[in-house]
């Protein structure tokens, strides 16, 4: 461990989905706040960029922060900011159109399995929920992120 500690940041995490989850540091006091290596991590260990920039996406200025409708043709570009409330109205009333003119096996219900960084655990299963209350849907067994890894490693690592 590092003994350059600060104690004037904020221990977080990477949240950038790769899986290593770094260690951060996050600096209040900074002009829109400060992210840096956590100086408690691990020797030799380092944050790659997209981490250390999370806060240039979330800052952003023209980061999306409301749902856009369509209301020009395809390609277009033209869109108009929506409530949540008529943007998951508009999503299920699609789904359902197109399950009423295809059948239940039109719509599959994909997902990832994992946890979004302690934000929202088992997102899998909110995306199953989404699906059950459309009705029957086309569904698959295991997650398409880690089926390979899942099946391979007791054949490579040994074990059950």
């Amino acid at each position: 461990m590092s003994s350059n500690a600060d104690s004037s940041f904020i221990p977080v995490a990477c949240n950038r989905d790769c899986g290593a989850t770094c260690p951060l540091a996050y600096y209040p006091e900074s002009a829109g706040g400060m992210l840096k290596d956590n100086p408690l991590k691990a020797e030799r260990m380092r944050s790659c960029l997209r981490g250390l920039k999370a806060l240039d996406t979330i800052n952003a200025p023209d980061r999306l922060k409301s749902p856009l409708i369509r209301i020009g043709e395809r390609g277009s570009g033209e869109f108009r900011e929506a409530s949540w409330d008529e943007a998951l109205d508009l999503t299920v009333e699609k789904l359902q159109g197109l399950k009423n003119r295809f059948g239940d096996e039109a719509l599959l219900g994909l997902s990832g399995s994992g946890a979004c960084r302690s934000a929202l655990h088992n997102t899998g299963k909110v995306a199953g929920r989404f699906f059950n209350l459309l009705g029957n849907t086309t569904r698959t067994h295991g997650y398409y992120s880690n089926a390979a890894a899942s099946y391979t490693t007791s054949l490579v690592l040994g074990g059950r």
